[in-house]
Order: C-alpha cells, then structure tokens, then sequence
C-alpha cells in the first residue's frame, strides 16, 4: 500500500511534458513571472500556489511561455493608440491600434512600476482592440509618451517549470489539500514595488499598509451596488463596464484604493469566467463624461 502511495505522488509531480496550450497550475509555494526566459530578465509579479496558467510552449533551459497571468500589463507607445471621436476623457478606457501592416512592438510592464521594462517580444496588429488603464507616461527609453494596457492573449510570461503542474484533478486535490484553501477562481497576480516605483494607476501598492477597519457598510457607493446587481444576474458586460468606471473613479485624487483594487479584482474573476465558458474576447466600451 505505501508503495502504491509513492507511486501515486511520483505520477502526480512527475516532470510532465506540457503541449501547446496546455492548461497548468501553480503547485510550488509562488513562482516569480518574467518578462522573457532567463533569469536576467525584469520580473513581472509573483504567483501564488493554486493559480491556473495556459502554457502556450516550452523555452530551452526549462522555461514556460505562459498566456499572461491576472494583472499582466503592457505598454503601448501613444502615437499608435486611436481613442475614438471623443478622444480620451477617463479612465479604464478602450483604444484602437493604428499601424501598418508589420504591427507595433509593445513594452512589457509590472503592474506598480509606472514606465516600460525595456523588453520588447512581442508585436500588436492594426485594429486590435486593447484596454488603456492608466495615463500616459513619458518614458526614459526613448523619451516618448507609453500608456499602459492590459497584456494582450500572445504577449507572454515566462515562468520556471519547476513548480508547475499540468492541471489534472489529481493535482487540483493535491494543492487544495496541501494549501488548505478551496478557490473557484483564479487568483490574482501578486505584485512587489521597488522603492521609488510608482503604482501607474492610482491603486494602493502591495506591502503598503491598508486601513484595518472598514465601516459595516462598506463598499457603500451606488456604482458598486449596480456591478454587485448585473454581476448576480448574469450581465457579465455590463458588471464589468460598471466595475471599471467606478475603479476609474477610485484611482482619482481622494479615491479609495482599496475599493479600485477589489474592482479589478471582480473583472479578473469577470474574465476568468468568460474564459471557462471560451467567451475571453469581450470589449468594454466606456461612456463619455
């Protein structure tokens, strides 16, 4: 019988041969996520165990080109983005690329570091739709003006497969059991700041210290109570149109971090679901003030 426990264990943590597009998750305690293979390159987060991953292909050296995680951001320089007749007037906001046939190269970025990370790997195509989350910034690398985006499907991270599991139900019970924690989402991208970084879009930074207590009530603002209402009754687009503007509003001066932060909180989970259902690609148009 031990016997056949070890062999068990030894079929579930086995060094597994991950295919394209194959489904992961995260069994080590967190793994640090790149922005290209090696580890010279600029860290883009942390994940923690239990989080779910689609490998898109291996790298030599052990590395894994995964679709990038919850809280992926990118930069996309502003001569390229096209906000519509109304032009930019708040944010989230959506925009469209404007380029030619050979697309744009991107920057990769970390969610609290406000400015590119001088990686370029991958290329946007004319007419993608992205989601700008945050205002521009004027970028040291070549002294033009960079927004921040949500990372692109294609625009990957790299992790170490050490850590990593193809996702089976063998080993979804094996990381429950071991965490303690039943999660029927993924989690969100865990992130560490530099000294001096700036969170680009208004958000509380991780590590800095949060109020301990909230009123019984909160969060208490209309804006809320309506994505809480569509998000309950299935209108997952207009939960997260709603969700949005009111982390748009929250990253304002006076806003509370913490209530933009459970935002974007709500949109991964919004998106994850999608995901599960293969309706990923959903565009959020924003209404003009």
């Amino acid at each position: 019988m031990r016997r056949l426990a070890i062999g068990l264990v030894w079929a579930v943590f086995a060094p597994a041969t991950f295919a394209a597009d194959t489904d992961a998750v995260v069994v080590a305690k967190e793994v640090n996520v790149y922005s290209a293979p090696g580890d010279a390159a600029p860290e883009t987060g942390t994940l923690p165990k239990g989080t779910r991953l689609q490998v898109h292909h291996e790298e030599p050296g052990g590395w894994l080109a995964v679709q990038p995680p919850n809280g992926s951001i990118s930069w996309v320089n502003h001569r390229f983005l096209d906000f519509g007749d109304s032009g930019l007037s708040k944010l989230p906001a959506t925009a469209t690329i404007r380029c030619g046939d050979a697309g744009i190269e991107i920057e990769a970025g970390k969610f609290y570091v406000a400015g590119p990370l001088n990686v370029r790997r991958t290329k946007l195509a004319n007419e993608t739709v992205v989601t700008v989350m945050g205002p521009r910034v004027q970028w040291a690398g070549d002294n033009s003006y960079w927004y921040p985006i949500w990372s692109q499907p294609g625009d990957y991270r790299y992790v170490k497969r050490d850590g990593i599991q193809v996702a089976t139900a063998a080993v979804d019970r094996m990381v429950v059991q071991s965490s303690g924690t039943m999660e029927n989402r993924t989690p969100p991208i865990v992130t560490t700041r530099p000294a001096g970084a700036l969170p680009p879009l208004g958000l509380a930074a991780a590590g800095e210290p949060v109020k301990a207590t909230k009123p019984a009530n909160w969060p208490n603002n209309p804006l809320w109570t309506q994505a809480e209402t569509a998000d309950k009754a299935g209108d997952l687009d207009g939960a997260e149109h709603l969700y949005f503007q009111l982390a748009g509003e929250m990253s304002k001066a006076g806003g509370d971090a913490d209530l933009g932060n459970l935002c974007y909180s709500r949109i991964h989970a919004i998106r994850e679901r999608r995901r599960a259902k293969g309706n990923e690609s959903v565009s959020v148009k924003l209404t003009s003030t």
